[in-house]
């Protein structure tokens, strides 16, 4: 203590020999007491920073043990190997540094103070690819995980799916879920018409046999599959039209029918008079071009036209039946006697 360097701390415990070298002159062995250089701390200790953050170690360290660290409010963390960027520049020390400062802290992955949190859905071969892949120091949002990068995952994105958002496929349930490869629309889309269609006309699910990516009403399906072609003005019909039905307010979908008649769709006018054991053709008058009734031929009939009958229009004859609850026009008659239309 009567020297210019008071022993403190470490230094009261360290040997003489440590500091003051013996040495040999000639014959006699001295030990150095004086001009021992002291006014740096590598004077004595080796510099394991490598001059990074200059030769007074006692900016940071105390005499009481090297792993006592003091005035880290003013450290500059940009001197060493990992300078703090972004979110990190706000992270507690203690947060990395678990246990003392001066040990070695990994930090040449994210995943060595992060956890996977995607819990390997983007392993490969064993092994997850690092955090920086997609993300940026500056917060897990935005990804930076581009369309690009998604086209080359196997699931191309296009039409509508460019503007879908992440979250609307990736996190259904409020935590972010990649294991879904998109193989499958119903991965995504609720298949609405499951027990109301014919699986054959869609495989395991799939949309894409009639729908889609550009317009979900973008509908493209061969009907001739279904041996009923659309034909004449069918083929301008919506599928809406005739595979969709509103019932008392609410919306029922039918892709099956137990029989071929046009009265699944269309309602019979004609009030069951041409029905035969409770099946009305309309293909016997009529075409899919317009409902003319160009293939009708008055004279198969039980009243052949000939004649004066011949230039007689039809709603001479044929009139709305009167006192029924709703009127249609009356075709068959069960007396087609002259008198049953002309007077006496």
């Amino acid at each position: 203590s009567q020297t210019k360097f008071p022993l403190k701390g470490k230094h009261a415990i360290v040997k003489c020999e440590k500091c003051h070298k013996k040495e040999q002159r000639g014959d006699t062995i001295f030990q150095q007491f004086a001009n021992v250089a002291f006014s740096s701390c590598t004077n004595c200790h080796a510099d394991i920073h490598k001059n990074k953050f200059g030769g007074n170690c006692t900016e940071c360290h105390t005499v009481e043990s090297f792993r006592q660290v003091k005035g880290l409010s003013g450290f500059n963390h940009d001197k060493t190997n990992y300078p703090l960027k972004g979110k990190h520049q706000v992270v507690k020390c203690k947060k990395c540094h678990v246990g003392n400062y001066t040990n070695p802290v990994k930090h040449a992955n994210c995943t060595d103070c992060h956890s996977d949190y995607h819990n390997k859905q983007f392993q490969e071969g064993g092994a997850s690819p690092d955090c920086r892949v997609c993300h940026s120091v500056k917060g897990f949002t935005p990804s930076l995980y581009t369309i690009e990068k998604h086209n080359q995952s196997g699931f191309i994105l296009e039409g509508a799916h460019l503007a879908t958002p992440c979250f609307a496929c990736h996190k259904p349930g409020g935590k972010w879920d990649f294991s879904k490869k998109g193989g499958r629309c119903v991965e995504c889309h609720e298949n609405i018409h499951e027990n109301y269609m014919d699986k054959k006309f869609m495989p395991a699910g799939d949309c894409k046999n009639c729908h889609s990516v550009a317009l979900w009403a973008e509908v493209s399906f061969d009907h001739n599959k279904t041996g009923f072609p659309l034909e004449g003005k069918h083929r301008k019909a919506s599928c809406r039209q005739c595979h969709f039905k509103t019932r008392d307010g609410e919306t029922i979908q039918q892709f099956v029918w137990e029989t071929r008649s046009c009265t699944n769709c269309h309602a019979d006018k004609h009030n069951g008079q041409f029905a035969i054991n409770g099946i009305t053709t309309c293909e016997k008058c009529h075409t899919n071009n317009n409902w003319v009734p160009v293939k009708f031929n008055h004279n198969n009939t039980r009243f052949k036209l000939d004649g004066e009958h011949v230039d007689v229009a039809c709603a001479k004859c044929h009139k709305p039946g009167s006192g029924r609850p709703n009127s249609y026009i009356v075709y068959k008659f069960n007396d087609i006697s002259c008198a049953s239309c002309h007077l006496q």
